[in-house]
């Protein structure tokens, strides 16, 4: 019994200082910006950013396109509708080139 009131009592304190330390968020989140897409409809759930280049990728499987949002200038750049599908998913590569072969390697990861 005196072991189950010192755990509990241990607990207990470890939580109260665990409480003290965490911070409270200085404000919510908020919305700062709207990009309108006119004529993109449905689900868009996969996105990725260019952090340097100031873009963001989406892909919209209701519209089967990838969207391409400029995040400076605040609107679309372009639309890639070429797909034949809808789009599952957004890679964006840090830029790497190699001047020597001129060639662009994609490689399939599953056998």
């Amino acid at each position: 019994m005196k072991y189950a009131c010192m755990v509990i009592l241990s607990v207990g304190l470890c939580s109260l200082a665990t409480a003290q330390n965490q911070k409270a968020p200085s404000q919510p989140l908020k919305l700062v910006q709207t990009i309108p897409l006119p004529g993109v409809e449905g689900r868009i759930d996969h996105m990725n950013v260019d952090v340097q280049g100031k873009r963001l990728f989406m892909a919209a499987l209701g519209n089967q396109s990838v969207e391409i949002v400029d995040l400076a200038a605040g609107k679309r750049l372009h639309s890639i509708t070429e797909l034949g599908g809808d789009p599952e998913g957004i890679l964006v590569a840090a830029p790497r080139s190699s001047g020597q072969t001129a060639k662009v390697l994609i490689y399939e990861t599953q056998p």
